[in-house]
């Protein structure tokens, strides 16, 4: 009996028993060979080797950056329910809300109904799989990264077709589909283009146009509490103004894993607020001669309502303090961006000198210190400890960074960074290169004071 050769193996035919191949003696005579018989040995030729994956358990107080897999399976082409697999283990360490724990169970149904949404699913999983390095293919195979960017235009090509119609529009694996579009984007895009493209020119429109529901399903409400926080996220991060802001909206998100007083779900909808008022706040001073701007009545107008969202981040962090759960994962990541919005809001008055005489929003050297040193702790405990993904913390480290000078501090900014990278989503790459830029200048704006001050006079 013949086995068959493997991958590596250069002879055509491998016949040899057990026992002939351990004594390295030529294998004749058949099943059973003549020196199994003469010996009196049980003759078995070897089968092929059967391969699996096998998933490493690491304690989580220990965790690293990502969980480590046994060997690497061989498989000529990974079959749909192999990458269905990698997008759960995908979904299960990157919960982007408390609601996504069972988000894989609770869209299988969607899943298997909707080819955009389950091609993009596999790309998902495909990345996931090429990431941890579990899966190699036989040469003239497609290695699972590649699968997954074939997977992702197929799912755009069918996304297409399937919005061109109004009724395309209102189902709800269109907007799951979107959702996660945009989250493809934020693991291969190093600008974050993608992402924010999909965020605003995507889902935002989607839903707009199908306006809010008064009792909206839990997998929708799931969709809705995920969109705001990634939409906050993207709004302050390219200083643009949402339209979650707006009454109609904001009431809307509260669904059964969001308490309308929770810490993040407020917090959230602070982040919204400081990212319209910074939009107008950049745009209204802009538009005044800056000869006028010490005594136009909207520089006023500017400092109040600053002085009025610092007091109601204030106001969140005494309110909010008996209900937070300091060991919760959810409530750091809450405090991260409230320490965050403290230093972006007051950090935008001090790119101008228009004013003399009015009440602002700032903070002391000691105040800025405490708050980055709280950002970066509260950030190392999240990602070690938490399946809070990466991409939620950009914006409290990219306001850190703006404000470190200690090449200490910027060195830990930029580790986290790369862990977030590590993790996948290359949209880390863009906040390195922000901050790497923004050193350079502040350094060689010091650089040039420090030369102006030793001229002689």
């Amino acid at each position: 009996m013949r086995r068959h050769a493997g991958p590596l193996d250069k002879r055509k035919r491998v016949t040899r028993c057990h026992s002939c191949s351990k004594r390295r003696i030529k294998c004749e005579g058949g099943f059973p060979c003549e020196y199994c018989t003469r010996t009196k040995k049980q003759c078995h030729p070897p089968g092929p080797s059967s391969r699996r994956i096998e998933f490493v358990l690491v304690n989580s107080s220990t965790r690293p950056d990502y969980q480590t897999l046994g060997s690497p399976a061989l498989i000529p082409r990974p079959d749909d329910s192999l990458y269905l697999d990698y997008f759960a283990l995908f979904v299960e360490r990157c919960q982007f809300t408390r609601g996504f724990a069972t988000i894989s169970t609770d869209l299988l149904p969607l899943i298997s109904s909707s080819r955009p949404l389950k091609d993009l699913a596999l790309a998902i999983g495909a990345l996931e799989a090429s990431r941890r390095g579990s899966l190699h293919t036989y040469r003239g195979s497609d290695s699972p990264q590649v699968a997954s960017f074939g997977f992702y235009g197929r799912s755009i090509e069918a996304f297409q077709m399937q919005i061109q119609t109004s009724q395309g529009i209102e189902r709800e694996d269109v907007l799951w589909t979107t959702l996660f579009l945009g989250i493809f984007d934020l693991m291969t895009e190093n600008s974050g283009d993608g992402w924010a493209n999909h965020m605003s020119y995507g889902i935002s429109r989607i839903l707009q146009a199908v306006k809010p529901v008064d009792e909206p399903s839990p997998l929708r409400m799931t969709l809705l509490d995920a969109f705001q926080t990634l939409e906050a996220n993207r709004a302050i991060i390219y200083g643009d103004a949402s339209f979650l802001v707006q009454k109609c909206w904001s009431s809307h998100f509260l669904g059964p894993n969001t308490h309308p007083h929770g810490a993040m779900h407020s917090i959230i909808q602070l982040m919204l607020q400081v990212s319209g008022f910074s939009q107008r706040f950049f745009e209204e001073i802009e538009s005044i001669p800056s000869d006028d701007r010490p005594l136009h009545p909207l520089i006023s107008e500017l400092a109040v309502d600053g002085c009025r969202l610092h007091e109601k981040l204030e106001s969140w962090y005494s309110d909010t303090a008996p209900q937070r759960d300091e060991s919760d994962p959810y409530s750091k990541l809450a405090l991260a961006i409230y320490h965050a919005l403290g230093l972006f809001l007051s950090g935008n008055y001090g790119y101008y000198s228009c004013w003399e005489g009015q009440r602002l929003p700032s903070l002391t050297l000691v105040e800025r210190e405490r708050r980055s040193n709280t950002v970066l702790s509260l950030s190392v405990s999240i990602l070690e400890n938490s399946s809070i993904p990466g991409p939620l913390i950009l914006f409290p480290l990219r306001v850190t960074g703006l404000y470190s000078t200690g090449e200490q501090q910027r060195q830990e900014i930029l580790g986290l960074l790369g862990r977030i990278q590590r993790q996948g989503f290359n949209v880390a790459e863009r906040i390195q290169g922000d901050l790497q830029q923004c050193w350079n200048y502040q350094d060689s704006h010091i650089s040039l004071l420090r030369m102006i001050d030793n001229i002689p006079e």
